[in-house]
């Protein structure tokens, strides 16, 4: 096969996995938005209704933005909206040498089935095929910059 024909396919192949990456991340966000871990928390949304029954003004925004909805549906210190999701990378449990530690990436996906949130355990199914296709792309990479390397070496080489 020619130099120009490998790296032809080299950036298409990276390329295809930079739209897979991003078309993935994509994913993970939808179903970590339809994640409802908190609201259960903060109870069913208020209705506005006067005395008669009659509703006063449409719909009530729920969660309202107060601290404490602010502060069971959100992580402070990152910003990241507390989901299932966050909670499996969150927990710690004692190790068989008795340490405490986060769980293994094996254990998240066994921890994600035994809280039941079905979009929380897609965007986790997600995740690790995004690592999958970001080892892909560090491949790609890695062939691109040796595909440089011969033209180089070609361009250089008297013929």
């Amino acid at each position: 096969m020619k130099l120009e024909q490998k790296i032809l396919m080299a950036l298409a192949g990276h390329e295809l996995c930079l739209q897979q990456i991003k078309r993935l991340t994509q994913d993970i966000r939808v179903c970590t938005d339809k994640c409802r871990r908190g609201y259960d928390v903060i109870g069913p949304r208020p209705e506005a209704l006067d005395s008669d029954g009659d509703l006063l003004f449409g719909p009530m925004p729920w969660p309202n933005g107060s601290e404490e909805h602010m502060r069971i549906l959100y992580d402070e210190e990152k910003g990241y909206r507390k989901t299932h999701i966050w909670e499996a990378f969150q927990h710690k449990e004692p190790n068989s040498m008795g340490y405490v530690a986060r769980l293994h990436n094996d254990d998240i996906g066994d921890y994600l089935a035994e809280l039941g949130c079905v979009h929380c355990t897609r965007a986790w199914y997600f995740i690790r095929k995004r690592k999958d296709e970001r080892r892909d792309l560090g491949n790609f990479r890695r062939s691109l910059r040796a595909l440089g390397k011969s033209a180089i070496k070609a361009l250089d080489s008297p013929s």
